[in-house]
């Protein structure tokens, strides 16, 4: 079994018809699979089957929002072709086509609001670093640089996202509609309609990023403009010192017990030489 097979399931290749135009294979009109869905066709030129290369299917894979592959067509295989049936290849034609419509019929307010997602993110690594950096119990002077330079990034995507809002809150202009209700037709009803709800969206949106504007700035007031003052060195000596006090503590001990042993062995003797006088 080949790898394309693995892919996509081929029919039984025993067959003698071609599955689109019924015709018969013969020496000069063999059959083949298509590469997409394994139906079994002849190579009659925009009838049954087509060639396509791998390089448009990588592009067609890209615009309709397909799994990307990780590796790179390597040059001599951006212009393989690929056989693909009638069928396949209309279904690919109408869907490329769909993709065009809908990248020409985007709406801006997606547009900007991903605009907006994606400086947000930004501003949350640069956000989430800072703390990391007032967070610490010694702060460096590399660590105050690098600080100052993460409040201006971010006050410059905090500009830049206050002047999205700003886009965001003006509504496009409508076109102009009649006053009176019972003129008009369903369908300037309906755009009235999805107007004001989109205009309420608008200004959702703009209260949101206000809110966030605020909230980044206080934290951005928090991270630290000077370096930490160094704590004082560590008493190095101070346990030898404990230790050798100590040791000389024991020693007077020691000679003072052994002071007071002698004394008192003394003065036994001199009773008993008292005892032994008296009793002769």
């Amino acid at each position: 079994m080949s790898i394309e097979q693995k892919i996509v399931e081929w029919d039984n290749d025993n067959t003698s018809f071609c599955s689109l135009c019924k015709d018969r294979f013969g020496y000069f009109d063999r059959h083949h699979h298509c590469r997409l869905c394994g139906r079994v066709v002849c190579t009659k030129e925009k009838q049954c089957s087509t060639l396509l290369t791998l390089n448009h299917l990588r592009k067609l894979q890209k615009k309709i929002g397909m799994r990307q592959l990780k590796e790179k067509l390597h040059p001599t295989l951006r212009n393989y072709p690929v056989r693909a049936c009638r069928r396949c290849h209309h279904l690919l034609r109408r869907r490329e086509q769909e993709c065009d419509d809908k990248k020409a019929q985007a709406d801006p307010l997606t547009e900007q609001y991903q605009l907006w997602r994606a400086k947000r993110d930004e501003i949350e690594d640069l956000v989430e670093e800072g703390e990391s950096i007032r967070d610490k119990v010694y702060v460096s002077p590399e660590d105050v640089e690098r600080s100052v330079e993460l409040r201006r990034s971010i006050k410059l995507l905090l500009a830049a996202c206050d002047a999205l809002g700003k886009q965001i809150a003006v509504a496009p202009p409508v076109a102009p509609t009649q006053s009176n209700a019972q003129q008009r037709t369903p369908k300037q009803a309906t755009q009235q309609a999805n107007s004001v709800q989109a205009m309420a969206i608008r200004t959702n949106i703009r209260r949101a990023i206000i809110q966030y504007m605020q909230r980044r700035l206080m934290d951005v007031q928090l991270f630290p403009i000077k370096p930490s003052p160094k704590p004082p060195p560590a008493p190095i000596l101070a346990p030898a010192t404990r230790t050798r006090s100590a040791t000389v503590d024991i020693t007077q001990n020691r000679s003072n017990q052994c002071k007071l042993t002698g004394t008192m062995s003394q003065s036994n003797i001199r009773a008993a030489v008292n005892n032994g006088t008296g009793s002769r």
